[in-house]
């Protein structure tokens, strides 16, 4: 009865004793090679059970069908491999608690919905793979450092539906220490965001902070901290556009400021392009570009100055190299002013011998000009000059009462073209509101700076 029982369960119990090519089965009690396998005790044997064929399923199945219970345990000392292969195949339905050494919470779910913390980039968790080395970043995924994972593809990047693709929060103070995001690229953009219609990369600053900060540590190259770039052939794109927005009075807010040597500097490659435009069209104490200076130059200019419009200034002068000393010197004359639009012509003409002249005049003269004053000095001799005809088709004549005689003249005209007729300057104004109180020049009326016109309103 013993050997039918045996001939039975021998084929079940020799393919328990392998679960691939080669397993040793430990146990408490002893046994023999060739010794038959013992259902339901324990077995021991110190040399290898083999079990090979060519069956088309499995050579071995274990199946235990209490609930909470393993079909195969397998135990070696530690720092051993419990079980050895020798085919790359995948094994279908495997649920392996560690691979390359590393938790299963240190990679991201493969399946489910596209949320965070399943998918970057649609991208699943297959599509990473683990990295070796310490892990410095402070940055976690699954218990996992950022640094532990390499994407095929780009540096970082990641694509939602929702409002926020990724938001980073770093508490440690100071504007460098505390990065809620960093980029950082040996060729490539260290951090690239793109939009169809809106906002490919945005900054905020909620209190004292900034918003975005660009700082360039190298001591050379030329490159700059923060470029914008825009390839858009509209007439109003812009490369960096600065918008402040806040609901407090005053001047001391700025679209775009700079600090530096050069606190801005702007340069046109177009052909008549422009290197800086300033716009204020809003208030007739509005500056479109504003220049100041305690010290120097409020505004310095290298080359030609056309200014459409009326120029307002406190005095005036030209000033050029001194003649007989250029190198050291410099020679100065002031503008000779007039409460009128005034135009000053002279020159010399000599009568002839009966003591008359004709002084001709521009063609433009009587369509520039109108209430006519003339002065008239003779030159080498005693004589009476007068103005015998007055302007009159761009002509006037003068009369001597000798003959031959050479008569210096000046005539001044008052401007009545089309923009003098509709810009007369006026000559008494009231200060505005804002200017009330204030002073051009202060010091003149013992009075301190700070009451300077443009002093008073907050960083004027």
């Amino acid at each position: 009865m013993y050997s039918r029982y045996a001939r039975r369960v021998r084929p079940a119990l020799l393919g328990a004793a392998a679960a691939a090519l080669a397993l040793v089965v430990s146990t408490a009690s002893g046994a023999k090679p060739g010794s038959p396998f013992r259902l339901g005790r324990s077995n021991s044997i110190n040399k290898t059970t083999a079990l090979t064929g060519k069956t088309k399923g499995p050579q071995l199945k274990l199946a235990n069908k209490k609930a909470g219970s393993t079909a195969l345990d397998l135990k070696v000392p530690a720092g051993q491999a419990p079980l050895t292969v020798n085919s790359s195949g995948k094994v279908a339905n495997l649920n392996a608690d560690q691979l390359d050494g590393l938790d299963s919470t240190g990679f991201l779910r493969a399946t489910g919905t596209a949320t965070d913390s399943s998918k970057l980039e649609g991208h699943a968790s297959s599509y990473f793979l683990p990295a070796t080395g310490t892990a410095a970043d402070s940055i976690k995924l699954g218990g996992h450092p950022i640094s532990d994972f390499y994407l095929l593809g780009d540096a970082f990047s990641l694509t939602t539906n929702a409002d926020t693709a990724l938001s980073a929060t770093s508490t440690s103070p100071g504007p460098i220490v505390g990065v809620g995001v960093k980029g950082v690229s040996d060729h490539g953009w260290g951090v690239l965001g793109s939009t169809l219609d809106s906002r490919g990369v945005v900054g905020l600053a909620l209190s004292d902070g900034v918003g975005v900060l660009g700082e360039h540590f190298s001591g050379a190259g030329v490159l700059p901290a923060v470029a914008g770039l825009n390839s858009s052939n509209e007439a109003s794109a812009a490369g960096v556009l600065g918008v402040e927005e806040g609901s407090a009075t005053g001047f001391d807010r700025y679209g775009v400021r700079g600090t530096g040597p050069t606190g801005v500097y702007g340069k046109s490659n177009a052909t008549d392009g422009n290197g800086v435009v300033g716009e204020s069209n809003d208030g007739t104490g509005a500056y479109g570009v504003e220049g100041k200076s305690t010290s120097g130059y409020a505004g310095y200019f290298i080359g030609n100055v056309n200014v459409s419009g009326t120029l307002s200034k406190t005095a005036g002068s030209f000033r050029i190299d001194h003649p007989l000393d250029p190198a050291h010197k410099y020679l100065q004359h002031s503008f000779v002013e007039s409460p009128d639009m005034m135009d000053v012509y002279n020159g010399n003409v000599t009568t002839d011998d009966q003591g008359y002249a004709t002084v001709p005049l521009p063609r433009w003269f009587q369509a520039l000009n109108k209430d006519f004053r003339y002065q008239l000095t003779t030159i080498g001799q005693f004589a009476q000059a007068i103005v015998d005809q007055e302007i009159a088709n761009n002509h006037f004549t003068i009369q001597t009462d000798k003959p031959n005689v050479k008569v210096s003249w000046q005539v001044t005209g008052i401007r009545h073209d089309p923009y003098a007729n509709d810009h007369r300057i006026q000559v008494e104004v009231r200060k505005p509101r804002a200017e009330q109180g204030t002073y051009v020049y202060p010091q003149g009326y013992g009075k301190p700076r700070s009451l300077e016109v443009g002093e008073k309103t907050p960083s004027r």
